[in-house]
């Protein structure tokens, strides 16, 4: 008998050294195949922050989705800046996308694959979880900036992807400056 998807991913969570708890999902799914997800929460420590992350199972459709959640969430008065964050950081990414929920201001990054047909082996998990958490923590910081401060948002983006980038400029030659 074949293990079922959320086994699988369970069993490569554990086997990563992931402390696992099967949840009640926290994040809305949009999709017919609800009643048949299974969720996980595991709890990351980046090099820039800690955030929970829910990892959704859908049994029919095959597809594994990994949602990293800011801890906090974006107040109502700041959401338009932060729209517009997310929307500069998203512009450039290969893989995945932050996301926000506009009513309560749940902001989070998603990954996600479908496996249907060649099925999930500890190499894909490996790589969409990690792919997930590294993106989140490369922009942890940028987050907290666009809601703490009123900091341009494209040097904001610009130190998150670049954050050895030198702060101006040295004037070599005036002459041609």
């Amino acid at each position: 008998m074949t293990q079922s998807l959320s086994d699988t991913v369970e069993a490569l969570l554990v086997e990563e050294g992931f402390k696992v708890d099967r949840v009640k999902p926290i994040v809305p799914a949009n999709s017919l195949d609800e009643d048949n997800a299974v969720t996980f929460r595991i709890f990351i420590k980046g090099h820039k922050g800690e955030w929970p992350c829910m990892v959704r199972c859908f049994e029919t459709t095959s597809r594994v989705l990994v949602y990293s959640l800011y801890p906090d969430q974006v107040p109502e008065h700041l959401r338009s800046r932060m729209s517009e964050l997310i929307c500069r950081i998203n512009y450039g990414l290969i893989l995945g996308n932050f996301e926000m929920d506009w009513d309560d201001g749940e902001l989070r990054y998603k990954t996600s694959i479908d496996v249907e047909g060649f099925g999930l082996n500890s190499t894909i998990l490996r790589n969409l979880v990690y792919g997930n958490f590294h993106s989140f923590d490369l922009y942890f910081n940028a987050l907290a900036l666009g809601m703490d401060t009123e900091r341009d948002l494209d040097m904001i983006v610009m130190e998150a992807e670049n954050p050895d980038m030198p702060k101006g400029f040295d004037l070599v030659d005036e002459i041609v400056h």
